[in-house]
């Protein structure tokens, strides 16, 4: 169950470095389009000040920051896994109205497996979600994500949102997912942080969940 488990981890991992390579091209596509058409936009703004339509001026500005580029080549941060997996789950976070916050600082070359990297943050961020799916007011629905480099220690700190609900084997914490792969997500997330010699915390209250995690990689 563990190796189909990694399979489909790589075969997510690939497809979502596809998504963002292409993602970036077409946003480098829509910045030479849109720089060859500057000197147009700054022609219609200074067109519309000379005749003191400023309301019509502001107006235009706003569309102008708002283009679809500025939107699409955001980076949240330089190490590439670690950005295509988050950028495809805030796309489903958006989708079910959670807030996302993201605090982050990677670089873009780590000791640490892709694989690796891919099963701590893809599982945490899955098991954030459908927390906060269980949620009925989606006023009260987020995520927040930091995480940052400290000597040769990767640190995240993980907290969202959840109705306060748990499932336990004993002492150990379970996803509320059915079915046979029942709590692998969070078994493999500890055998990941164990290969590095690191540390897993999981604390919570009655309405939020918090996952602290430390892999070493020196």
């Amino acid at each position: 169950m563990e190796l189909e488990y990694k399979v489909k981890i790589i075969d997510t991992q690939v497809e979502l470095q596809k998504q963002n390579y292409k993602n970036l091209h077409k946003s480098i596509e829509n910045y030479y389009a849109f720089k060859h058409d500057i000197r147009h936009h700054a022609l219609v703004m200074k067109s519309m000040m000379d005749t003191k339509n400023y309301i019509e001026a502001a107006e235009y500005m706003e569309k102008f920051t708002e283009n679809e580029i500025f939107e699409n080549v955001v980076k949240l941060c330089d190490n590439f896994t670690v950005d295509s997996i988050l950028k495809h789950y805030i796309s489903i976070a958006m989708k079910n109205n959670i807030e996302f916050k993201v605090n982050l600082n990677i670089p873009e070359n780590i000791n640490i497996d892709n694989i690796d990297l891919s099963i701590v943050i893809g599982n945490c961020i899955e098991n954030a979600i459908e927390a906060c799916n269980n949620i009925k007011d989606k006023s009260k629905k987020y995520i927040n994500i930091n995480a940052e480099i400290k000597g040769f220690q990767l640190i995240f700190k993980i907290t969202n949102s959840f109705n306060g609900q748990v499932i336990k084997d004993g002492n150990v914490i379970k996803t509320s997912k059915n079915g046979e792969g029942h709590g692998i997500g969070l078994s493999n997330i500890r055998n990941v942080t164990e290969k590095y010699n690191g540390y897993l915390n999981i604390k919570h209250d009655d309405k939020e969940f918090e996952v602290d995690i430390i892999m070493n990689y020196n």
